[in-house]
């Protein structure tokens, strides 16, 4: 009887037969070299390619793709193409051995991601505070556990959130998810192996068809679950697995090659440019790029068709040899220079000495890390269990060096003597007592100033989002020392302003009922209290962030009924709630100040200076030029409200920005982050207003 025909690579050796497990020319994998009887696809290094660049383009934020993250999902597909076709062609011979498999997923895997956190460990002494370095202990461990995912989803870390775009081992999640399918897949595919085939792939397609739906409803319900699960992303994988399975037949027309190559093609450069960071992703938005990459490796079987042969050029090829040591390498060097210039924006020529660098280290590790540990010199089972065994120190090694931060509090007496001075400022932002810290979480409304009577109502009602809870304190104690008091409703990301919420975030049909539960309590007060107005406004109107602050942009949509078309722009949004909720509260005889908005730095100014002192890098200034530019749009909405209303305003930039924007008053750190004010911040701004006479506390402003 012959031997079936093989396709071979560095990977594996797939049997090709007409029954049983079937793994198609599909699964053959991209490195490695041709041998007799054997098929390189040299197509799918390329694949690799097109899925690493756009993403370290995404990442340095060269050309706006904030949709090349879309690279990780074409590698989803491609790992379960090639781990289906070992697992297939190992059982059908009977030669499955899970020990040899995650002997060759350790081989892989492990040595360059270990490389990596050792290097973030070591490299993050020199610039990370010490609530950063332990920050990275933490991500370290959970990288080692293959639990990043799990570690950035448990935090509620968006991946585009601020309060991860200075990890150095944020992009460790999808390793995560990698390893965890491996952990699930092989004992599936052993199960179903008595099966046959077609119950087989109706096993596995039903389970995508779950997963996927899921994802669907995930991503516009609870995305960051859909974003970071691995049961969420299982369809991706899924799709690679059938396709390995023989779920779609070979290709033979030239013709359906051709088109299925170039709709590919198509499908993936769609996904990359029309995408945004709001986009609900994965779900829906994810299925173009997946099967995208489908039909490129489906279509690119004979190796032929135009799309396969522009995959298949030399450059592309070596990029995607590399692939796996960029993607590791390119974000931690990205954070080293966001970190040194206090900014999530890189200028153009540091982002490519960042791509240039992560290039270079890309080679050394594929080279020197990644293929010495590929392949044993001796096969044998010795040296199996040899390679697991050092597998397992290695990674017990480099988790106990990342325990090491969290059990030292972050080394902060590594810090010049000045830097620690400037960091205890730095931790200690923002302060707020407990009672403050409860209203965030509970939603209630807080109690400031003197102690309000059963019987009497407040002098003074703040209103707003998170910088409302900013300039609560200092409204508490400036109330406490005049003998009034007042409320406070806040709640984080939720502006002022009722019917409207935003769809940047997964509360936003809560905020709406939040600031329509507010508005009726405060109508059902006499009418003689003084309601001030203080929200992110500018962030809303313009809908992107200052200039180098990491995090999602914001988009506003009504949440009650349509009064707006459903295209309308940010500022029409922002016109139409400010001007209703005004219009409401001035009908029931309140006074109403908005406040306009704080000026913005984009960077987190205590972190900052802090850092200054030790790196002696300044972080980029901000003057009334640049706050007028940011805020003209909302400062023009808040003029036509407050005109319309016989309202009245108030100008934080006045006195924070006579002409640069101050972020220091003496010792005094007027900011806790890059937009809010912190409690010595907020006080000073409050009582200059009160000097200058523009604010009477509780009366209107004059």
């Amino acid at each position: 009887m012959p031997k079936p025909p093989v396709i071979h690579s560095s990977r594996l050796e797939l049997p090709v037969h007409p029954d049983s497990w079937r793994p198609l020319p599909f699964a053959a994998a991209a490195a490695g070299r041709e041998r007799e009887g054997a098929v390189y696809r040299s197509d799918i290094d390329g694949l690799r390619c097109l899925a690493v660049v756009p993403l370290v383009l995404c990442h340095t934020g060269i050309a706006g793709l904030s949709s090349g993250l879309v690279g990780v999902d074409i590698v989803f597909v491609i790992s379960g193409l090639l781990i289906t076709g070992i697992l297939a062609s190992e059982i059908e011979r009977g030669t499955y051995s899970i020990a040899k498999f995650y002997e060759r997923r350790a081989r892989r895997i492990l040595p360059a991601v270990l490389t990596v956190i050792l290097a973030c460990l070591v490299g993050g002494w020199f610039i990370l505070l010490p609530d950063e370095y332990v920050a990275l202990g933490k991500s370290a461990i959970a990288a080692i556990g293959f639990a990043s995912n799990i570690r950035f989803l448990t935090e509620g870390s968006n991946y585009f959130g601020a309060d991860v775009a200075f990890d150095p081992l944020l992009h460790t999640w999808s390793l995560a998810v990698e390893e965890q399918f491996y952990l699930v897949f092989p004992v599936l595919l052993v199960a179903l192996s008595g099966r046959h085939r077609h119950q087989r792939l109706r096993v596995l397609a039903a389970l995508c068809a779950i997963s996927f739906a899921i994802s669907v409803w995930g991503a516009h319900r609870v995305q960051m679950m859909a974003f970071y699960l691995s049961p969420l992303r299982l369809w991706e994988l899924g799709l690679g697995s059938l396709l390995a399975l023989g779920a779609i037949p070979p290709a033979t027309d030239r013709r359906w090659c051709e088109a299925g190559g170039i709709a590919g093609l198509f499908l993936i450069a769609a996904s990359i440019a029309l995408l945004t960071e709001n986009s609900p992703f994965p779900g829906l938005a994810a299925l173009p790029v997946c099967l995208g990459t489908v039909l490129l490796i489906w279509s690119g079987a004979s190796g032929t068709s135009l799309a396969a042969r522009l995959l298949s050029l030399r450059p592309f090829v070596l990029i995607g040899l590399v692939s796996y040591s960029l993607y590791l390498w390119h974000w931690p060097l990205i954070v080293l220079f966001r970190l040194r210039l206090s900014s999530a924006d890189l200028p153009l020529s540091v982002a490519l000495m960042a791509i240039g660098l992560s290039f270079v280290f890309a080679w050394l590790s594929w080279r020197y890390v990644e293929q010495p540990f590929r392949r044993p010199r001796k096969p044998v089972r010795t040296d199996r269990a040899r390679a697991l065994a050092w597998s397992g120190a290695a990674m017990a090694g480099v988790a106990a060096a990342a325990t090491v931060p969290l059990t030292m509090d972050g080394f902060p007496d590594r810090l010049p003597a000045p830097t620690q001075l400037a960091y205890s400022v730095a931790k200690a932002r923002g302060t707020l007592s407990l009672e403050y810290e409860r209203m965030e979480r509970t939603r209630l409304p807080c109690a400031v100033g003197e102690d309000l009577a059963p019987s009497s109502e407040p002098d003074l009602v703040i209103w707003g989002d998170s910088h409302s809870l900013a300039m609560v304190a200092a409204f508490d104690e400036i109330l406490d020392e005049q003998g009034l008091s007042g409320l406070a409703y806040v709640r984080p990301s939720c502006a002022a302003m009722v019917g409207l919420g935003r769809t940047d975030k997964d509360d936003g049909e809560q905020c709406e009922r939040h600031n329509r539960r507010v508005l009726e309590e405060i109508e059902r007060l006499s009418g003689d209290e003084t309601v001030i107005l203080i929200s992110r406004w500018a962030l809303l109107t313009e809908g992107e962030r200052s200039e180098g602050e990491a995090g999602i942009d914001a988009d506003l949509a009504e949440m009650e009924r349509a009064r707006q078309p459903e295209d309308a722009s940010n500022p029409a949004l922002v016109l139409e709630g400010l001007d209703m909720t005004v219009r409401e509260l001035t009908d029931d005889g309140v006074d109403v100040i908005v406040m306009r908005p704080t000026p913005e730095f984009g960077y987190d100014i205590p972190k900052a200076m802090a850092r200054r002192t030790w790196t002696g890098v300044s972080p980029r200034a901000v003057d009334r030029g640049d706050y007028v530019r940011r805020a003209a749009e909302t400062n023009a909405i808040i003029d036509t409200v407050i005109a319309r209303y016989n309202a009245k305003a108030l100008s934080p930039a006045d006195v924070l920005c006579p002409d640069d924007c101050r972020t220091q008053l003496g010792d005094r750190i007027l900011y806790r982050d890059d937009d809010h004010l912190s409690l010595a911040g907020s006080e000073w701004l409050l009582r200059e207003m009160m000097r200058r006479g523009v604010l009477s506390i509780p009366d209107t402003p004059g």
